[in-house]
């Protein structure tokens, strides 16, 4: 547990053990088929051709918006995901209004269930910080070994009026190397894409080490934080 100055009040905020055991040994994190086979790299495909069937019916009005992008991608996502999830999913709903934790959430066959984020990214942008969540939300979602924060990252281009899906990563936040990684100072801390053109990931990561890795970076940040906030204090008591 760690414990905070802010404001006039004391709080805290709980994040997962940093102890955790190597894959595969007994005990350890039975992850879910989704991530733990190709399973998810043939998510990839599919996601990927499906985007660029349905791009040709886009107009001219959403192709120059970003944002209109998003937006329409999402929407096709939200009518087909299940689909191309086929048998491995259980239970599946969409996002109703913009603070969702997920754009899209399914539940597998096995029980676990998934809060998938959409993320897309026009590789024309020269530079994008993408936030993910909130490091106290990640620490409460993963307090349940059933549960599983995952990203959808979605690049594109556009060319002609046309518009063109490159690259479709799907995978659990635990796959996402810490060098494609910050923590941004809003609210408790939020995870980061810290730069969509260059992510790096891990495939079939372990979640005990990452998790691990998740605890000592949130806290190195919480005490570059206090030591900022310290040099402030100094600064006015000094006016």
């Amino acid at each position: 547990m760690l414990r905070f100055l802010g404001n006039d009040t004391m709080k805290k905020i709980n994040l997962p053990s940093q102890e955790h055991t190597v894959c595969g040994e007994r005990g350890a994190f039975m992850a879910s088929s989704v991530y733990d086979s190709d399973f998810y790299k043939d998510v990839e495909t599919k996601v990927q051709d499906l985007i660029n069937k349905y791009s040709k019916m886009l107009s001219s009005q959403t192709i120059n918006s970003p944002r209109s992008i998003g937006d329409s991608l999402q929407d096709i996502l939200s009518d087909e995901f299940q689909a191309i999830l086929g048998d491995k999913c259980k239970d599946f709903s969409t996002s109703v209004t913009r603070r969702s934790l997920e754009d899209l959430k399914f539940t597998d066959t096995e029980g676990y269930t998934h809060w998938v984020d959409v993320k897309t990214h026009n590789l024309d942008t020269k530079f994008s910080m993408p936030n993910l969540i909130s490091v106290k939300r990640l620490a409460e979602l993963y307090k349940e070994d059933s549960n599983y924060f995952a990203l959808l990252l979605i690049d594109y281009k556009v060319q002609q009026g046309k518009l063109e899906v490159t690259k479709v990563m799907f995978f659990p936040i635990e796959f996402l190397s810490w060098e494609s990684m910050s923590i941004g100072a809003l609210g408790w801390g939020q995870l980061q894409i810290t730069d969509s053109n260059r992510v790096k990931i891990l495939d079939q990561n372990c979640r005990e080490k990452w998790i691990g890795e998740f605890k000592t970076n949130v806290l190195r940040f919480y005490r570059n934080e206090m030591n900022k906030i310290g040099q402030r204090v100094t600064y006015f008591e000094a006016l």
